[in-house]
Order: C-alpha cells, then sequence, then structure tokens
C-alpha cells in the first residue's frame, strides 16, 4: 500500500506495467524475415519492406503475425520506420553499443523528416500512439 504524505504527494504504484501486467514472459514470436546491415548505404526501405510484407500477413490466433529480425550490425536510416499493423514484431541482437553483437539503429540527423521519432507505432488511424526510438545520430 502506498500512502499519501501531508501534499497529497504519494510513489505511484508501477507494479502492473510490462507485457500483460507484468509477470508474464514474452510472447516468442517466430522471426518471419531475417535482415542484415546494407553496409554501405541507406537500410529504411529494406528495414520498411519487410515491416509492410510481415504486416500483410494474416495474424495466428493469439494476434502476432511474426517478426522482422535485424541481424547484429549497423543499420542506417533516412525516415522514420512506421510498424502500422499489429502483431508485428520488430527484434534486433544484443542491448549494447558494439555492432559486432548487436543491433544499432543510426538515425540520419540532417534528414528533415527524422525527428525525435525514429520507429512508429500505428498508421495515425487507429488509436494508437507513436513510441520515440532512441536513436544514434550522426
Amino acid at each position: 500500500m502506498y500512502f499519501s504524505d501531508e501534499e497529497g504527494n504519494r510513489i505511484p504504484d508501477f507494479g502492473y506495467a510490462g507485457y500483460r501486467g507484468g509477470g508474464v514472459d514474452l510472447p516468442e514470436i517466430p522471426s518471419v524475415v531475417v535482415l542484415n546491415p546494407s553496409g554501405s548505404g541507406d537500410d529504411t526501405d529494406q528495414i520498411q519492406q519487410a515491416l509492410d510484407m510481415v504486416g500483410g500477413m494474416e495474424p495466428d490466433l493469439e494476434g502476432y503475425r511474426g517478426a522482422v529480425m535485424l541481424n547484429a550490425g549497423t543499420y542506417r536510416i533516412s525516415a522514420p520506420l512506421v510498424i502500422g499493423h499489429s502483431g508485428v514484431v520488430l527484434r534486433g541482437a544484443g542491448s549494447g553499443a558494439d555492432p559486432a553483437e548487436n543491433t544499432v539503429i543510426i538515425a540520419a540527423k540532417e534528414v528533415g523528416e527524422i525527428s525525435d521519432v525514429v520507429i512508429r507505432v500505428g498508421n495515425g488511424a487507429t488509436n494508437w500512439s507513436s513510441a520515440e526510438g532512441s536513436p544514434v545520430t550522426e
């Protein structure tokens, strides 16, 4: 139980946060598309095409369409990526900064279309909200 102080302030209870309220393992969604970075160019189109392709697939009984897996390496993007269909997962390797073992997405800072939002979830026609990414900028 959390009690308020004399000014009405209290510590919020985030015990319900997380997938399905927390305490539940994330589902293992199979990778339908596996990508490697181009190595020298813009990876926006290949990633977006994969997201759109998986978005066009029929969802399974639980509502999942599949995952797009970005293998370890550096991916350069010049426009926000849009996950416009429910049941689509964008997955990377690792959680560190070394592209030899982890997926690193670098958003082109000089491109006007890229802002603080690098990965947008939803198509604007639903009640989904945009998810701000944590881009590495050049």
